[in-house]
């Protein structure tokens, strides 16, 4: 046998790396039953930890016994590259380019170059075969996903990144920020691999060489692989960078890769349950267009898929004066059936935003006077651009949302488009409708608005404080669950609105990305809040009802329940398995980490079919460590007589008496003279006990002992059942494991405490019954319900249950500790009732 040192020391560490599991698995139990799903940073992290524990058992274990354990370490390694490869990114395809030409991207290769770039690629070559003339796809070529994998990789910049989401797995929403930051100026200063920049300069010359001219201007737009509009889409979460020269097109690439970790993003994927090894993000780099005004096209003017009317935006410059709140967009509707103008919308337009072909980037100009009321185009333009989404719509099969620019030589060009569910956001509709509904104020609120929107950026209702932004830096400043009011609906604001309960805006901007922002998030918000920064104060409660527009005081009676206010999932209750990604994921993780196949494994003999997933093998671990821990009660003087009035022996080995050494191999006096042990000199052995002696244990003394044969079957019993000892009742106690080792004539009991700190406090609970006495099926359910309602996992195996808890502050750690010993007589008759009180410390 090994020295009594480092039999303790392998013991400790056992113990230690069983709980590290055990909290793990209960971790992901719990992600797994939870709505809100974990990210796959989170994953790796405890699928890798899990690995890491049954390591460190196995190693404890091989330090503690010379048994051969190959006929577990051969399965381990299998499952952890199971699990390794379920948590790892998807490798890359069998034919990875990194540059393709936007004429080639098709439907076909969608997982090379994303959704957008796809779209585009197939309107581009149905421009040939369209009835209307005078507009194209402008020439390009697409940076592939597979370029994304390489540059990842590159240097180990992917490690880095998962390391740094690890550390900052829970933070605050400025420490969020912070860590967002970080993870883009990582990316933005990393080096691209130099397969990768000779690919991209090469695949820009040939565009230059398509243009005629050197020094060609491009556009770089991000095209995610895993966006599938309308079901799932990534409006507004990520760059694009306009009128870009070579000199800054690599930096420009980098940093339309590094807005992947924008705060808004990481929210998204957080709250959608998507890996963003799903998503990786390909990116459309074409030619830019000198262009005289720009816009959108929306086919579908509501949800209504019968809607007859086609919505056209413009403004003079370039649509990003729309995207980023600048600008209110003049506005058509289009009659499908009579082909004409039904209504329109002509606003004042007091900037622009103009691309110079010869510099870098973009300039926001004004206008001049008597251009800023006039319409951006005539009528006759805007029909043809009517027409060209109508003719659109019916190629790709469903409502669009398209951008377009016509360029100063008078042709048009498609920027980008993408399926919609709802073609539009705005609460006041332009022309008759028959499913619009015009502005209204109930008669409770009539005394109790405190301002009035134009526009409805995304419906809803939600209460909270008023908190008014002015700068990048009050961005760190914003509470969870504020109003946030902001003077024009700029990008900057988008990466707190996940936070927020309601976002009011002053001016319009139903089309811009902050709006988008919120309506992916469903988060209400108004656009056309005159003077909201100035009426609206901080720290101010306000009802915001984005569905009509209006900013109420809080005494209003609420229509809906506020955001985010869904009741949560209790850990004992077994709601429909959500369906993102990461869900997925973890299901598969757990298929290979917590099913049991078998209570005790090493009954009769630790076999293959014994030995199918890491909870086995975490069974297998603390079993055979049980075991050589147990052998030391055969040692003469080391057991301690158990100092409590009670009808059977019980018994204490404790690992920590100083003088357990010297007495290991002195004559063992006889047993009525055995040293005592009172429970009160260790809590956690007491907190046991008190649950144990609530129970009449008249029946378990007696009925052995009344027979010799009985007591013959007994002792034969014993010498084959794992576990065994000479003392078949002992507590092991140690530095912060308390064991309780009890065999029954029908059943073996094994309680084990292991106390280190809140988050790593776990009991475990086995009761494995023998062949002859297993509980009718209706029983074994009961014991189940009891277990889980007193906040257990409890999981049934053939040979009986195992049951676990992990997580509690010391004083409820006790609780349950005692919780678990007066479990052991009532799984012996459920029939009786469970006395126990958890703050009940008295027997």
């Amino acid at each position: 046998m090994k020295d009594l040192p480092g039999l303790k020391q392998a013991w400790t560490r056992l113990a230690d790396a069983d709980a590290e599991f055990l909290s793990r698995v209960a971790e992901c139990e719990l992600a797994s039953r939870d709505t809100s799903p974990p990210t796959m940073t989170t994953l790796r992290a405890q699928s890798t930890r899990m690995c890491v524990s049954i390591c460190a058992m196995l190693r404890s274990v091989r330090e503690m016994s010379t048994r051969d354990l190959s006929g577990i370490e051969g399965p381990f390694r299998d499952l952890a590259r199971s699990i390794h490869l379920a948590a790892a990114p998807p490798g890359p395809p069998e034919n990875p380019e990194l540059i393709v030409p936007l004429s080639q991207a098709n439907s076909e290769n969608i997982p090379a170059v994303g959704y957008k770039a796809a779209l585009l690629g197939d309107i581009r070559r149905l421009h040939p075969r369209s009835n209307l003339s005078g507009w194209r796809v402008p020439d390009g070529f697409v940076i592939t996903a597979e370029a994304y994998r390489l540059f990842m990789v590159h240097q180990g910049l992917a490690d880095e990144i998962n390391r740094l989401l690890q550390i900052h797995e829970s933070a605050t929403l400025v420490d969020r920020l912070r860590l967002s930051s970080e993870l883009q100026q990582r990316i933005i200063t990393a080096q691209l691999p130099d397969q990768l920049q000779t690919a991209v300069r090469a695949a820009y010359r040939e565009l230059e060489s398509a243009a005629g001219h050197r020094g060609v201007r491009v556009v770089l737009r991000p095209s995610c692989v895993g966006e599938a509009p309308p079901e799932r889409s990534f409006t507004g979460l990520h760059r694009t960078e306009v009128n870009v020269g070579e000199d800054l097109l690599l930096t420009a690439y980098k940093e339309i890769l590094a807005s992947q970790y924008g705060p808004t993003a990481m929210r998204h994927r957080r709250i959608g349950g998507l890996r963003v090894e799903d998503q990786p993000m390909a990116v459309i780099c074409s030619a830019m267009v000198d262009t005289m005004a720009a816009g959108l096209i929306i086919t579908r003017h509501s949800a209504d898929s019968a809607s007859t009317l086609v919505q056209v935006l413009a403004v003079p410059g370039l649509a990003k004066a729309v995207f980023e709140g600048y600008v209110q967009p003049d506005e058509w509707e289009v009659s499908r059936e009579s082909s004409r103008i039904i209504a329109r919308r002509i606003v004042d337009k007091p900037e622009r935003f103009t691309a110079f072909l010869a510099e870098e980037g973009v300039s926001l100009l004004s206008n001049p006077p008597f251009l800023r009321d006039q319409p951006t185009l005539e009528d006759e333009r805007i029909m043809d651009v009517a027409r060209l989404g109508m003719e659109l719509e019916a190629h790709c099969g469903g409502p669009l949302r398209m951008e377009w620019a016509l360029s100063k030589d008078g042709e048009y060009f498609i920027q980008q488009l993408r399926h919609v569910r709802h073609a539009s956001s705005s609460g006041a509709p332009l022309g008759p409708s028959p499913t619009a509904r015009p502005p209204s104020v109930p008669t409770a609120y009539e005394d109790t608005i405190l301002a009035q929107g134009t526009e409805t950026a995304c419906p809803g209702l939600d209460a909270g404080r008023v908190f008014v932004a002015h700068t990048n830096n009050d961005l760190l400043h914003v509470p969870e669950g504020a109003v946030l009011v902001v003077t024009r609906p700029l990008r900057r604001w988008s990466g707190v609105v996940p936070h927020v309960a309601a976002v009011v805006v002053e001016a319009g901007g139903v089309f811009s990305h902050l709006a988008s922002i919120a309506r992916e998030f469903q988060v209400p918000a108004i656009c056309g809040v005159h003077n909201a920064t100035a009426v609206l104060q901080n720290g101010q409660d306000v009802v915001v009802d984005a569905t009509q527009r209006n900013v109420l005081a809080p005494s209003t009676p609420r229509l809906a329940p506020p955001h985010g206010s869904e009741p949560l999932n209790h850990p004992t209750q077994d709601p429909a398995q959500p369906a993102t990604p990461a869900h997925k994921t973890l299901a598969t993780i757990l298929s290979q980490v917590a099913p049991l196949s078998r209570v005790n494994p090493l009954d009769p003999r630790i076999a293959t079919e014994n030995v199918q997933s890491l909870r086995d093998m975490a069974q297998v671990c603390r079993l055979l460590a049980c075991r050589q821990i147990l052998k030391l009660s055969y040692a003469p003087g080391l057991l301690h007589h158990l100092a409590v009035p009670h009808p059977l022996n019980w018994w204490v080995l404790d690992l920590d008496d100083p003088c357990l050494e010297k007495q290991m191999g002195r004559p063992s006096p006889a047993e009525p003279h055995a040293p005592t042990f009172h429970p009160v000199l260790h809590p956690m052995l007491n907190a046991v006990w008190t649950g144990i002696a609530r129970s009449d244990w008249t029946l378990y003394a007696n009925s052995p002992r009344q027979f010799r044969l009985l007591r013959f079957i007994r002792r034969l019993r014993a010498s084959v059942r794992p576990l065994s000892a000479p003392r078949p009742r002992i507590f092991i106690l140690s530095e912060s494991t308390t064991l309780l080792n009890l065999s029954l004539e029908r059943a073996l009991f094994n309680i084990q405490v292991h106390e280190a700190s809140p988050s790593m406090n776990t009991l475990s609970f086995i009761w494995q019954w023998f062949p002859p006495w297993t509980p009718l099926p209706d029983v074994q359910r009961m014991v189940v319900d009891t277990v889980r309602l007193h906040g257990f996992f409890a999981e049934l195996a053939p040979d009986g249950l195992c049951a676990w808890s992990t997580g509690h502050d010391p004083s409820e750690l006790r609780r349950r500790a005692a919780f678990l010993g007066a479990l052991i007589a009532f799984v012996q008759r459920p029939n009786t009732a469970l006395n126990l009180n958890f703050d009940d410390s008295r027997p």
